[in-house]
């Protein structure tokens, strides 16, 4: 899954050289959520970076979870 719109652009940009930290920090704070399979993602073909849930048995309660908190891990992983 790819999390779309919650944050500005700019904190996923490939070519930004904090996108990556930024990622980071979000998926830190989906964990503290209860979020167990969540990674930094880069989609091939885009120059983004971004969050993938479910790991690769597509964990439904991660992806629910993950979901759920998406926007609000973002801003928080915003403000650092």
């Amino acid at each position: 899954m790819w999390v779309e719109e919650a944050v500005a652009a700019v904190e996923r940009d490939a070519i930004n050289p904090e996108s990556v930290d930024f990622a980071n920090r979000v998926v830190q704070y989906l964990r503290g959520k209860g979020v167990r399979y969540v990674e930094v993602s880069r989609r091939l073909g885009e120059e983004g970076v971004g969050v993938a849930f479910g790991g690769p048995n597509n964990d439904q309660q991660s992806i629910t979870l993950g979901l759920q908190h998406a926007k609000e891990c973002e801003t928080e992983a915003s403000k650092k």
